[in-house]
């Protein structure tokens, strides 16, 4: 990249201090609008100097240098004197690049305060300054500098010496005071302080503006991102806040009415621009990371040669029968790869996986594009044939437009440490790291975050992001463009100002985090090429370091990614298989090219899909009962069609294989393309663009890949150049212009949303074998996969209450002397694990379980106490294993189980001591201490079953609804069955359950510090989110506390895309039979009416005699007419369980019934 480097001096100013998105939820600029702003105001050069970081300078440096601005590499960094007295008081400092030497040493500043000086900011220290100041210019920041800070406090010999010293570390011309004037009272002290120390000590000052957001009236904009960050409100008290509205991106002239005196320091802007000259290179040949051939014969860096050869070797291995098509397929591919410089890269990773298979480390059959590699299935990197399944190798790598191979591979999760510490030790903790991501502001997010700041209500929110379509990556541009959307929006006020500042606030980044998967090896040293930090959360991490730079910054650098993916779903399939090898001796191998087993297509078509990959949602499984799939190309197109988008082909899909709508093309030619027959003429894959470009237009794959990759990112001035290239190739196999103009647009609609069919295929292999292992042998697969949930006791609960209901085998609830650490499936039994109780986990459950098999069974809690390390099985554990039953066998009430606990774990302290010190009885008598007996709370039934759920996620003794079947039977609605119509037209219904996560919310708009309140209703068939105003807060306070069982009405409504609902009033469950059972309805058949039945109902009447309900008996006459009698005012009843439960053995079940109104059928 050349370009002049020096500006030509004359009366303006640049901006060398700016913050971008890059410092989060405080910085406004993005890059696109800086260019345009810069442009206006004829400024050559601008820096970007973000808190802290690097993350965004390559970025923008790419994009302002193709603007033809100048663009300075730099950033404000937070600095002590010595890192080993950090505390949370910093300093700032700007530091600006202005060679290559200066770029490395911002690296290593920047590496080194994330990394050793991460002390609630990323802090650098005089001697890490000192160290690596060559290559780089300082200035002294803001009012929060330390210069700035020493002048304001009245200690300017503090300042004079810290100015010498920043001179002496940065050298003559390279360090410069900094005026800045955005109307605070401090930097009136400030710039005079600095005028003098420049004098003073001939250290030249220059004038900056601290630019957080593009134009003034932004100011309010960037002042609610800083409530988003804080999670504050503009109404709150004392939050933080810039005082003034001058932190936005100035003209000369604003500056110079500022600064009408330092017209000098302004210039000196030019000077400091002048002096930044390093040039990026970007787009750099591929880096590979350092890899030793193991062959003497070959060369050791000849990657290419070595690469062929074990490709060449293993090829029969993998095709008993190799065709021409697999030939030619794999000599284009070893060229291709060879050619494009990846050779190392595919040997790395083939490396990886072998020491991951000889380790018996479970690993996926592949992930993402690379299932279309053949050489990826030869190498053993996938076990996908893309042959067999018709998947194209260009959309995985594109010889005609170059970019590192990505391939994701899935590992155990339990397992993927192993991983990572291979990699480590092959190439070097200094040269292995975590990828940085980045989270976005999207549209329906900034809308909620903009709402909450100005304290417009949930409900409200929630009716707005209705209105949003579920298209991918929808933005606010895509909004105006909706007419509806816009008419809607204008009708209120409030969501005119809400949409005017989400907007705004869009594409601004909330934080950093840790690519799930990511992971850069460099040739040497880390912070030779890219700046550093330490991962938020390490110990998941299992890597020392994460790169300030994302995924697309380190292709451009020419760094390559590994993508090293942990799933839990590998980790189910292999403790299944040992399972059942320990239980029935047979030894399972997974299936990879017959995938036709009837009853694994039976189960699937059931929809009975828990715990099944890719396909356990309740979405997903009304669709797989819908499409009652078959074969295994079904598998794929559902995974594929399961998304937003493809989703409104569902429909279709399903009447062109029921035969209900005929298969049709809009071409005739289209009959060619091969993939659309498996899915019955309806795209759904984005290798079906590729293959359609290719057969219509006569493009190669290569220029095929190009094409959709220009349509989904919508990039128009290359669509319009292919969309040519299109018609005209589609008029050379004699089709008209019009024709493919129109079918060119539907392609290009399509990909905006069509799902890559490599990745689809992979899913669906995983996706069969579970259901296989599920379908054959349910036992084992169900304790695999709650074992691999124990940590998340929500889950574990959520897939045990679908257990209990299927009833699929014989479970044995959690004992101590009986059930293993981990779920187990033994004849026909599933038992539960220990360390799935809350406050149990591995390490207890294993001394539990080593202390059983030591010596025999425990015969009591004192027993127990006495025998395990009460350190590692300390009294929480305890106690959540007596409220999960575990000590039952003891037929001692949970209760005074609880209150001689303390008791049992001294004596068993004691008697651990006593052993210890040898005194202890010959003949090992048994503790059986005589324990005083004293008052205990025994119990109930309900603070049995409270308990129960607070350590197991469920209940499993019964259920607290259970007794209340009939009255949620009456007068509610099941939560699994709230309906979709209903929501949309904003229905109230009666839902009933048991509340469960109570969490209140703070109202800012309240005057007496009220709250909202939001929980989970939880009833047989699931549960649902309900949120609660502050008025009902108010009136029904002591409704809401954990395990209330309650009756609710409420209008449904969808919040971050879940279904919930707005409560508007509620009762206590033990009160719906008094409140609404005011009509008792007694269905009876003429047929069956005899004067015994009639005398058997009266009696039930007359016993249960009272004022609260009015019977009314219903006769179905033989001609099926209804005839109904109301009874008189004398013979109403008051409603009970015992009362429905007699009448009930009488007429049946299905012929009684309660209502609140009198013509409301069941169910009402």
């Amino acid at each position: 990249m050349k370009r002049k480097k020096r500006l030509i001096l004359a009366e303006k100013f640049v901006h060398l201090h700016l913050h971008t998105l890059y410092s989060f939820l405080d910085g406004m600029c993005k890059f696109e609008e800086l260019i345009d702003i810069a442009k206006k105001y004829n400024m050559p050069a601008v820096a970007i100097t973000d808190h802290g970081n690097m993350h965004g300078v390559v970025e923008f440096y790419e994009a302002i240098y193709k603007s033809g601005i100048k663009p300075i590499i730099g950033m404000e960094i937070y600095l002590v004197d010595s890192i080993k007295n950090n505390t949370r008081e910093k300093n700032h400092l700007v530091l600006l690049v202005k060679n290559e030497t200066g770029y490395k040493n911002l690296i290593k500043i920047a590496s080194f305060a994330s990394t050793y000086g991460a002390y609630y900011k990323p802090t650098a220290d005089k001697e890490c300054l000192s160290e690596h100041s060559e290559g780089l210019i300082a200035m002294t920041s803001c009012i929060h500098g330390e210069i700035p800070k020493k002048i304001i406090n009245n200690d300017y010999e503090g300042a004079k010496e810290a100015a010498k010293e920043y001179l002496k570390i940065f050298g003559d011309s390279n360090f410069y005071l900094e005026l800045q004037n955005h109307g605070l009272e401090e930097e009136i002290i400030m710039n005079r302080g600095l005028k003098t120390l420049s004098s003073e000590l001939s250290i030249p000052l220059v004038v900056t503006n601290d630019v957080h957001y593009i134009k003034k009236e932004d100011a309010k904009v960037q002042d609610i991102l800083l409530c988003v960050q804080t999670g504050q409100t503009l109404k709150s008290s004392d939050r933080l806040n810039f005082k003034t509205k001058e932190f936005y991106f100035k003209n000369y002239n604003e500056m110079k009415n500022l600064f009408p005196e330092d017209i000098q320091a302004l210039q000196t802007t030019y000077e400091i621009a002048n002096k930044c000259n390093f040039e990026m290179k970007l787009n750099n040949k591929p880096l590979m990371p350092a890899y030793k051939v193991e062959d003497e014969n070959i060369s050791s860096d000849d990657y290419n040669a070595y690469f062929e050869k074990i490709a060449r070797e293993e090829l029969p291995k993998r095709y008993k029968s190799i065709t021409k098509e697999i030939q030619e397929r794999f000599e284009y591919e070893v060229k291709q790869i060879q050619k494009l410089g990846f050779a190392g890269y595919f040997l790395i990773v083939r490396d990886i996986i072998n020491f991951a298979k000889k380790n018996n480390i479970a690993v996926g059959p592949g992930r993402g594009s690379a299932a279309g590699s053949i050489i990826s299935y030869i190498l053993g990197i996938t076990n996908i044939d893309p042959i067999k399944h018709k998947l194209i190798f260009e959309r995985f790598l594109n010889p005609e437009r170059v970019s590192p191979p990505d391939i994701d591979v899935d590992f155990s999760d339990e397992e993927r440490p192993k991983i990572i510490e291979f990699i480590v030790n092959k190439f070097g903790k200094e040269r292995v790291a975590q990828i940085v991501s980045f989270q976005t502001l999207k549209t329906k997010q900034a809308i909620r975050d903009v709402a909450r700041v100005l304290d417009i209500p949930l409900k409200d929110v929630d009716y707005i992001n209705k209105k949003i379509p579920d298209t991918p990556n929808i933005t606010f541009s895509d909004l105006l463009n909706d007419e509806g959307f816009v008419s809607f929006i204008n009708q209120n006020p409030a969501y005119n100002e809400l949409i005017n500042y989400a907007m705004r606030i869009e594409g601004c980044l909330r934080q950093d985090s840790i690519h799930p998967s990511g992971v850069v090896i460099t040739p040497s040293n880390l912070t030779e090429y890219v700046p550093i930090s330490i991962p938020k959360d390490i110990e998941k991490s299992g890597l020392n370091y994460m790169t300030q730079y994302n995924m697309s910054t380190l292709e451009k650098l020419g760094l390559l990614k590994f993508d090293i993916l942990g799933l839990r779903n590998l980790s189910v399939i292999k403790h299944t298989l040992e399972m059942i090898k320990e239980n029935q001796g047979k030894e399972i191998t997974l299936d990879y090219e017959n995938l036709n087993d009837e009853e694994v297509y039976k189960l699937l078509s059931q929809g009975d899909t828990s715990g099944i990959f890719q396909l356990e949602s309740d979405g997903m499984r009304d669709i797989l009962k819908k499409i009652q799939p078959n074969k295994f190309d079904e598998i794929v197109a559902i995974i594929a069609l399961f998304r937003p988008g493809p989703m409104k082909m569902i429909d279709e899909y399903i009447k062109r294989k029921k035969g209900l709508s005929p298969i049709k093309y809009s071409l005739p030619e289209l009959k060619k393309v091969e993939t659309l027959k498996e899915t019955y003429g309806i795209t759904i894959y984005q290798e079906q663009v590729m293959e359609i470009a290719v057969k219509i237009a006569g493009f190669s794959f290569a220029q095929a890949d190009i094409l959709r990759r220009a349509m989904a990112k919508k990039k128009e001035s290359e669509m319009l150049k292919m969309k040519k290239d299109f018609i005209e190739g589609a008029k050379k196999n004699k089709i008209s212009e019009e024709r493919a103009e129109e079918l060119f647009e539907k392609l290009e609609q399509f990909a905006q949303y069509g799902f890559n069919k490599s990745h689809a295929a992979a899913y669906a292999i995983l996706a069969y074998q579970t259901a296989y292992l599920k379908t054959h042998y349910n036992g084992e697969y169900t304790a695999a996969l709650l074992t691999s949930i124990m940590d998340n006791i929500e889950k574990l609960g959520a897939y045990f209450k679908e257990i209990l209901k299927n009833k699929s085998f014989k479970i044995i609830t959690p004992d101590i002397n009986k059930c293993d650490v981990t779920f187990k499936f033994v004849k026909n039994m599933l038992i539960y694990g220990l360390a799935a109780i809350k406050n149990v986990g591995i390490q207890a459950a294993e001394e539990i379980v080593i202390k059983r098999k030591e010596k025999g069974d425990y015969k009591d809690l004192f027993d127990f106490c006495s025998r395990v390390n009460l350190r590692i099985v300390n009294s929480k554990t305890i106690e959540s294993l007596i409220k999960a039953g575990a000590f039952d066998f003891t037929l001692i009430n949970r209760g005074r189980l609880l209150s001689l606990l303390d008791e049992a774990m001294k004596i068993g302290e004691k008697h651990q001591q006593d052993v210890k010190l040898g005194q202890f009885s010959l003949f090992g008598e048994e503790i059986n201490p005589a324990v005083e007996t004293k008052d205990f709370h025994e119990l109930s039934e309900n603070e049995i079953l409270s308990a129960e759920y607070e350590v197991l996620g469920t209940y499993v003794s019964t259920h607290p609804l259970i007794k209340y079947e009939k009255v949620l039977k009456y007068f509610a609605i099941k939560i699994s069955d709230i309906d979709i119509k209903k929501i949309e037209s904003r229905q109230q219904i009666y839902v009933g359950g048991i509340i469960k996560k109570i969490k209140k919310v703070f109202s800012a708009k309240s005057q007496n510090g009220e709250s909202r309140i939001n929980f989970y209703l939880e009833d047989l068939s699931g549960s649902i989110q309900v949120f609660v105003n502050e008025n009902i807060v108010r009136e029904k306070g002591d409704f809401f506390e954990e395990n209330t069982l309650i009756l609710l009405r409420g209008t449904p409504g969808f919040f971050n895309e879940k279904t919930v609902i707005y409560l508007e009033s509620l009762i206590k469950l033990e009160d719906a039979y008094n409140l609404l059972g005011k009509f008792l309805h007694i269905k009876l058949y003429d047929t069956v009416v005899e004067e015994i039945v009639i005398s058997e109902i009266n009696n039930v009447i007359l016993k249960h005699n009272g004022n609260q309900a009015e019977v009314i008996i219903h006769i179905i006459t033989k001609e099926n007419k209804e005839i109904i009698i109301k009874l008189k005012d004398n013979q109403k009843v008051n409603i009970s369980e015992e009362l429905i439960q007699q009448l009930e053995l009488i007429v049946g079940e299905d012929n009684v019934w309660l209502s609140w109104q009198e013509n409301q059928k069941i169910g009402g």
